[in-house]
């Protein structure tokens, strides 16, 4: 599963990522770090890398916003609220990435990654491979590996007929199955602790509170691999799903407080930390 680690950087970027375009104040930023037990100084340290990199860009007011053209982790981030509509019935094909051979890519982090954000285990070294069962077309699917860095001498296709022995082991071998439901159930469990916890939280407490717990089950299942129910059950997916979104809307509201609090007015609520930055 997805390791969960907050820092300067993803805090930021989870801040930087509302509901809209929005540029946010430093003000709003540094204030932020604070209850997460950052420093102003490491939280404009951070701003001032994000903006070299040109990840961030600066308004004359001296406010930040994502740049639009480093927002494709966002985008994937925030598909979590479309839970099961991001898949199709399964019709047995399978999609497969080929690479170049193992020693070009054995260093390659952002090849792994963008497979790996997608669903994407490797059969072996030069090949990825997926059910063919997303709402996203296969150019949909090649153009996002593309946004996310995949080494542009990838190849991507879609398989109809392969031997039986190794279909049977891709089902079987490539994902962590029970690994999954485990960890679904789990969050279950986090969610509707955290959900009862906050209702006795001081502001700030909940603030946070609220935050690592809805983004660490957010970037769970904006990266989850959506098998078909041919390979694994969607039940606790689903359920997690449901949780969430009114977990979320508990969280936008005890944002909007702090704000209130901090006389920040018309700032949406952050989306969530944005693990995979």
């Amino acid at each position: 599963m997805h390791h969960f680690e907050i820092t300067p950087k993803n805090l930021l970027l989870g801040v930087m990522q509302t509901g809209s375009e929005q540029a946010i104040p430093i003000r709003m930023v540094t204030e932020i770090g604070l209850l997460f037990g950052f420093s102003s100084n490491v939280m404009r340290v951070n701003v001032t890398r994000l903006l070299s990199s040109g990840t961030l860009e600066q308004d004359e007011r001296g406010y930040y916003r994502l740049n639009p053209q480093s927002s494709i982790r966002s985008t994937i981030v925030d598909s979590w609220h479309m839970g099961e509509s991001r898949r199709v019935p399964w019709n047995e094909s399978w999609l497969m990435s080929c690479l170049p051979e193992k020693k070009s890519i054995t260093n390659d982090k952002q090849t792994i990654q963008a497979l790996t954000y997608l669903g994407f285990k490797p059969s072996e070294a030069s090949k990825w491979v997926r059910p063919n069962n997303l709402t996203l077309s296969r150019s949909d699917i090649e153009e996002r590996l593309q946004m996310l860095g995949i080494t542009s001498h990838a190849q991507l296709y879609v398989v109809s007929e392969c031997s039986e022995l190794l279909e049977n082991r891709w089902r079987r071998e490539l994902w962590p199955i029970q690994e999954h439901q485990k960890n679904y159930q789990a969050q279950i469990k986090a969610i509707k602790q955290s959900k009862k916890a906050l209702k006795k939280m001081p502001l700030n407490q909940a603030v946070v509170e609220s935050f690592m717990v809805g983004s660490e089950v957010v970037n769970t299942l904006a990266i989850d691999p959506l098998l078909p129910e041919e390979i694994m059950n969607s039940k606790y997916r689903t359920q997690l799903t449901e949780l969430m979104k009114d977990y979320d809307l508990i969280g936008q509201e005890i944002w909007n407080r702090k704000f209130q609090q901090l006389e920040l007015e018309g700032i949406d609520a952050p989306k969530h930390l944005n693990l995979l930055g």
